[in-house]
């Protein structure tokens, strides 16, 4: 609560400030000021190429809100990548913050999470907060999307050739989509797995790592994201 209780405190402070646009003459309009300055201190975003990638929405849709203001599905987007309020950004009520939102800097450490909180995860990826995390692993990928979290391996069922050994952590990115041949963290059967992604005639399916057993799930299922990186702590 400390941490939101400051970046409320400072977006407070910042809201009289107006953004102006450098290629143009007039300023941007309220909204689009207070989206940039909490895309800023959240994100670390600087530029408006940035901010439509964050929020996955064209630069013509952010030239929209600089002009005529942030739209209503603007600002819900914000507020769910983000945890900034949807009706701080559109009318200036309220904290910046939402109750429970806890913003991860884009340098933060991969969370370690259960294989149960997983299947959560896989269903709600953002409704993840830092305090969900068992403990923190370093980073090893810079490549790694924004959204990793790593697993820890237990028992000997993936202890195959190139599968995973007891003790060893399995970095997933969900925001990746898989190709076959690559491992994954699979929900199905009310069940959160690691298996192989394969696709044939039929369509995608799962493979044991050992490749013993195909697995077609007669209830629809879904991957939770793609195996990145893999290793172990050496003490």
């Amino acid at each position: 609560m400390f941490v939101i209780a400051q970046l409320n405190t400072a977006f407070n402070q910042m809201s009289n400030v107006t953004f102006c646009l450098p290629r143009q003459n007039s300023c941007m309009h309220e909204s689009a000021t207070r989206l940039y300055q909490a895309a800023k201190l959240i994100s670390k975003v600087t530029s408006q190429k940035q901010l439509a990638d964050l929020l996955k929405t064209s630069s013509q849709a952010i030239n929209n809100w600089e002009a005529r203001g942030v739209s209503l599905q603007g600002a819900l987007a914000a507020q769910k990548k983000m945890g900034c309020s949807a009706l701080w950004v559109s009318e200036n009520k309220g904290p910046m913050l939402i109750d429970g939102a806890v913003p991860m800097p884009e340098d933060a450490g991969v969370p370690v999470i259960s294989w149960v909180r997983a299947g959560v995860f896989c269903e709600s990826p953002d409704n993840f907060a830092p305090g969900d995390a068992e403990e923190w692993l370093p980073r090893p990928l810079a490549s790694m999307g924004r959204n990793t979290f790593a697993l820890l391996v237990s028992g000997e069922s993936m202890d195959v050739p190139d599968g995973y050994r007891d003790g060893d952590y399995v970095y997933v990115d969900p925001d990746k989509q898989p190709t076959p041949g690559q491992d994954v963290v699979a929900k199905y059967d009310g069940r959160t797995n690691l298996k192989r992604y394969k696709v044939d005639q039929e369509g995608p399916y799962l493979l044991q790592l050992n490749g013993n057993k195909i697995i077609r799930p007669d209830e629809p299922w879904e991957t939770c994201g793609v195996v990145v990186f893999s290793g172990r702590k050496r003490i």
